[in-house]
């Protein structure tokens, strides 16, 4: 099962929880850059959440979301649905090896098979 973080904010409507992937967030310029699209454009990609509230992809724009006082939009996705974006998020974003390698040790522990 994967290991969660609590992710809340008083005055939601729904509760989120990460899941806990070894993948960082996006921080400093690029969520500001995220955040100001978000802000000129609307949401254009939703948060993809698994039926216990689990973020598996989307966690920047949900926090973008969150700053801007913006009610997410959200698509309903399986735990192995979830697992694909994590992989696929994993090979787009810049990691160091030791990141990698953290990632590639959370596919074991969760027995991930691809």
């Amino acid at each position: 099962m994967v290991a969660r973080r609590g992710v809340s904010k008083s005055g939601d409507k729904a509760s989120h929880v990460l899941a806990d992937l070894p993948v960082p967030p996006l921080n400093g310029r690029a969520l500001a850059a995220l955040r100001d699209s978000i802000r000129e454009q609307g949401q254009i990609h939703p948060i993809l959440v698994a039926a216990d509230g689990t973020v598996w992809a989307g966690r920047s724009r949900l926090l973008a979301c969150r700053e801007l006082g913006l009610e997410p939009k959200q698509e309903r996705i399986s735990r192995e649905q979830g697992v694909q974006m994590a992989i696929a998020s994993t090979i787009r974003r810049e990691m160091t090896p030791l990141e990698r390698a953290d990632f590639v040790a959370w596919l074991v522990r969760e027995n991930v098979h691809g």
